[in-house]
């Protein structure tokens, strides 16, 4: 038939994401691999096929999933391999001409203000992300020191690993810049006596890490509305933190996040920051029009270097970098599944689109992640005290080890 020739043009032969079976909405199925299929398309309408034979663009493809005019069963990291393909399948600029339409219209027009682009995906409810966080909330990745460690112990010792590079003593000041549900200030406050402000854009966060502060009895620690791009008076700390949130910042701004960080820190003061990026020569967009309009609304990634380059020229030193690509991976893929499992909570707290939104985004990232095109950096900064020798640091106060278990 047809239709069958038509995606025999468009699906690969020789890769993994092409071990496909296609169901369209009467029925008829096609397979394209002679061995047993890894995954299943179920396509509902006419227009879902047609979605795929042009291989449209992100935003295309992205949103036919959410509305459920495509389905996946089975590995849904693949099934972002295909789309990924059916886009570069061509050098031709009509394979990706809405994905370029979208980002020269975000340029050309007003970008949206950071607070809304942080509260479109942040303000849903705390309890629906309950369904895939560990314990503590954390929303950014964890530190895997052994292969059986679970998602609650891989955060843990996320936090202790911050913590550490920061070399926070007691009763030391903290700020966290973009906090999420203020899980670093609540362990810094636990497990380091520290003094600690977190700082985030997100109305849910905000009151979440109140009540949290407040339960614990933690009067000297904070949780404060507002953005860490404008440049207002915060005191001085002697320690910051950025986990996850610099992916928010429009590369045009890069210079005021790093500035304002270099100005709220004491001399001598250590900053960390921990960011996704993207390699510099992927063909991954910086920002795909579905990640950029319907997951992360302004969302930008750029390369390492970039994020050095711009932190040296607002004055810090540069002192660590660490790549923990391959913790994020495993540490989506324990999200995706977490969500799966409670898929019937998560719908009836946000909806089903929305529930496919978050499962096809921890889909993607984890497949770039996996085969490199995406990146996840610590970075650690110092702001230089005048005068002072050149300090010296061994990284083995950091290690997090954790024997395995023999049988």
């Amino acid at each position: 038939m047809e239709w069958q020739r038509q995606l025999a043009r468009v699906i690969p032969v020789d890769e993994p994401c092409g071990d496909v079976e296609v169901v369209l909405w009467n029925g008829e199925h096609w397979l394209r691999t002679t061995a047993p299929p890894r995954y299943r398309l179920l396509l509902r309408g006419p227009s879902a096929l047609k979605t795929i034979v042009r291989g449209r663009s992100t935003l295309a493809l992205g949103r036919a999933y959410v509305k459920g005019e495509l389905e996946v069963e089975g590995d849904l990291e693949l099934a972002v391999a295909l789309s990924d393909h059916l886009i570069h399948r061509s050098a031709s600029i009509l394979t990706t001409l809405e994905d370029w339409a979208f980002r020269c219209a975000s340029y050309l027009s007003r970008a949206p203000a950071l607070a809304q682009s942080i509260a479109y995906h942040y303000d849903l409810s705390g309890n629906f992300f309950r369904v895939f966080l560990d314990r503590r909330m954390v929303y950014s990745c964890a530190y895997y020191a052994s292969d059986e460690d679970t998602l609650e112990q891989a955060q843990e010792n996320k936090l202790e690993l911050v913590c550490r590079k920061l070399d926070l003593s007691p009763g030391e000041t903290l700020l966290d810049m973009g906090c999420g549900w203020a899980s670093l200030v609540v362990f810094a406050r636990e497990t380091r006596g520290s003094r600690a402000t977190g700082l985030t854009l997100s109305l849910e966060q905000h009151e979440h890490g109140k009540r949290a502060l407040q339960a614990l009895g933690f009067d000297d620690c904070t949780v404060e509305y507002g953005d860490f791009l404008d440049t207002v008076d915060r005191g001085s700390f002697e320690k910051i933190a950025c986990l996850g949130a610099v992916e928010h910042v429009p590369p045009g701004r890069l210079h005021e996040f790093f500035s304002n960080a270099y100005g709220y820190l004491t001399d001598g003061g250590k900053f960390l920051v921990q960011s996704i990026t993207r390699r510099r020569s992927s063909k991954t967009s910086a920002r795909p029009a579905f990640v950029g309009k319907d997951v992360f609304p302004g969302a930008e990634l750029v390369p390492v270097g970039r994020l050095l380059g711009e932190a040296e020229q607002a004055g810090f030193e540069v002192r660590d970098v660490e790549c923990l690509r391959g913790h994020y991976v495993l540490t989506i893929r324990e999200w995706a599944k977490r969500l799966s499992d409670g898929k019937d909570t998560a719908i009836q707290l946000v909806g089903e689109p929305s529930y496919r939104l978050f499962r096809l985004w921890m889909a993607g990232f984890a497949a770039e992640l996996d085969r490199g095109a995406l990146g996840l950096y610590q970075i650690l900064l110092e702001k230089p005290r005048p005068g002072a020798t050149a300090p010296v640091s061994v990284r083995d106060g950091w290690v997090i080890r954790r024997p395995r278990t023999v049988e």
